[in-house]
């Protein structure tokens, strides 16, 4: 009989590893044309504030007790409380969530770097006004729900959990903005030169797996409900598989004559 709590940690670590292995290839890719033109500006900042914020969130979920705690009482019902006190819902996280958001983190940093400091060349380096726009709202909005947070003097309503889950959905948010612009960028030089391909099949293999773990922790907690309490690892799943389709698409179907297969190998490195 197969060992679903094996799979489910096959899964978990099947994602972090498809993932991860997809921040590789733009990285090394910039390195062998010596340029960044293929990266978006504009991607390259929602990645990285997205990166943050969900890198935050996941600590906070993960490792504050407090905060799951305040997890718990919102999604477990009086009803299942009368039956079982003991009974709590919690955060279907696992340690490859952690590993993920730190390694993302570190990649995107490591594009930033090739964007702003090294002699790689260089299309636009600022950013669209939209962007900023965009960046503006989302700091604005995180101003105000930290203050309410803090402030707040009925003291039962100091929520954590509600800055966990804002910068939960800022990653959400952010990945289908960051994704907009990079689809546009494409169109508008009617290439996908410079965008590695290799990631997008990573990503929809991710995408897949981290779903798949995310069920069946839940099928194996007996707690399917806690799936939606999981918002933001569901729908960035969900949102990667979408947007990596399109993607596919524009490399395969809609430009494939400036698709041109290159085996990048070690010896173009040295």
């Amino acid at each position: 009989m197969v060992n679903l709590s094996s799979v489910s940690y096959f899964l978990g670590w099947a994602y972090f590893i498809s993932w991860g292995l997809a921040s590789y290839p733009p990285i090394l890719l910039n390195i062998r044309l010596k340029s960044v033109e293929g990266i978006s500006i504009d991607f390259l900042y929602l990645n990285l504030v997205g990166y943050l914020s969900y890198t935050t969130s996941i600590f906070m979920l993960f490792f504050n007790s407090f905060v799951r705690e305040q997890y718990a009482l919102k999604y477990t019902s009086a009803s299942e409380l009368a039956k079982d006190p003991s009974h709590r819902h919690y955060p279907l996280l696992q340690l490859n969530d952690v590993a993920y958001t730190v390694h993302g983190l570190f990649c995107v940093l490591i594009l930033f770097y090739q964007v702003h400091f090294s002699n790689f060349k260089k299309s636009r380096t600022t950013l669209s006004s939209s962007t900023r726009g965009l960046l503006y709202l989302v700091g604005i909005l995180c101003t105000i729900t930290i203050g309410n947070v803090l402030l707040l003097k009925d003291r039962a309503s100091f929520k954590l959990l509600d800055i966990a889950e804002l910068l939960g959905y800022i990653k959400v948010f952010m990945s289908v903005s960051k994704y907009i612009p990079q689809l546009i960028y494409n169109h508008q030089r009617k290439s996908t030169k410079g965008w590695a391909i290799n990631s997008t099949i990573l990503d929809i293999f991710g995408g897949v797996s981290s779903l798949g773990q995310l069920f069946l922790d839940g099928y194996l907690n007996n707690d399917l409900s806690s799936i939606w309490g999981n918002t933001s690892k569901l729908m960035l799943a969900l949102v990667t598989i979408a947007f990596d389709i399109f993607f596919l698409l524009q490399h395969y179907v809609i430009f494939p004559k400036y698709y041109k297969p290159q085996v990048i190998s070690l010896s173009d490195f040295k």
